[in-house]
């Protein structure tokens, strides 16, 4: 049995702090939030309602004031909750990184996958990762595993480091933005062929994607290059272009033949913010992200 609180409580994990969150669209029983009763979903064909499944995006080094300047509709209808009818929006242009840890990839890569602060998980530098304390708080994915075996679960990262945290998930991949995008897009329609991917994982085709993470650096590297400010053309450029990427996604999942029987829970953050051409100062702008 699926739960939907599984998936959702999982979720929340992602965000260490979600002060400001507004919801936006219909009310939950509008669109079946369950109760702590209602929580169990069967599998189609013994009364099921909807099948849940989760899409999970990490933009690094995304700035909610830059991501509000810049022109984002696909973002914008997740934040509305007008992405797909029957869905909701909850968003925070408040969120807070990690308050216990650098505004840096390591510690807050680790919270995002685990819910984990600081000094719980124990990075403090992102060539640590591996260092963790992984077994006291595992990934999200092996969570899910553990309590889903038969769940089809995806990994995709453009940050090698990424892979140090160990997942349990059945298709693991390290690759460039544009193509983890294709990757994921064609893994959502369920036409991505067989392919091997890191530790010994492999997406086998025909796979019903039940979980995809997907971390898509292009926001970080343009506010390295150029700034992280919202008055800088190139950064609000390259959160325009991955915002197109997200639309790449959300296409895939509203062409599926199966998506009105699926339940789908979008998640989107990010590691941390930026100051002119750097992170990882303990200042505002640095530790603030979008959470939705």
């Amino acid at each position: 049995m699926r739960s939907w609180l599984t998936l959702y409580i999982l979720a929340l994990l992602l965000c260490t702090s979600c002060s400001g969150l507004q919801m936006h669209g219909q009310s939950a029983s509008d669109v079946g939030v369950p109760t702590a009763d209602e929580a169990t979903v069967k599998a189609p064909g013994e009364g099921a309602d909807r099948t849940p499944k989760s899409l999970v995006l990490a933009l690094d080094g995304l700035r909610p004031d830059a991501l509000a300047y810049a022109e984002t509709p696909h973002i914008d209808a997740l934040i509305a909750g007008t992405w797909l009818p029957g869905y909701q929006g909850a968003y925070s242009p408040v969120a807070q990184s990690l308050t216990d840890a650098n505004t840096i990839s390591g510690p807050n890569h680790v919270a995002i996958m685990t819910g984990a602060t600081g000094a719980q998980h124990g990075v403090r530098r992102n060539w640590d990762v591996f260092r963790g304390y992984h077994r006291d708080y595992p990934h999200y994915m092996k969570r899910l595993e553990a309590a889903s075996p038969a769940s089809q679960t995806a990994y995709l990262f453009t940050w090698k480091n990424d892979a140090k945290i160990p997942s349990g998930a059945d298709f693991i991949y390290d690759g460039e933005d544009i193509d983890n995008v294709a990757r994921a897009a064609s893994i959502l329609a369920g036409d991505h062929g067989d392919e091997a991917g890191l530790n010994q994982t492999r997406w086998v085709k025909g796979g019903d994607i039940d979980a995809l993470f997907l971390f898509l650096d292009n926001p970080d590297f343009a506010g390295h290059a150029e700034g992280f400010e919202p008055s800088i053309p190139a950064y609000v450029a390259a959160i325009t272009r991955v915002d197109a990427q997200v639309g790449v996604l959300l296409d895939a999942i509203k062409a599926r033949p199966t998506v009105e029987r699926e339940r789908w829970q979008v998640v989107l953050t990010s590691d941390h913010g930026g100051y002119h051409t750097h992170h990882g100062g303990n200042i505002a702008v640095t530790h603030t992200i979008p959470f939705l």
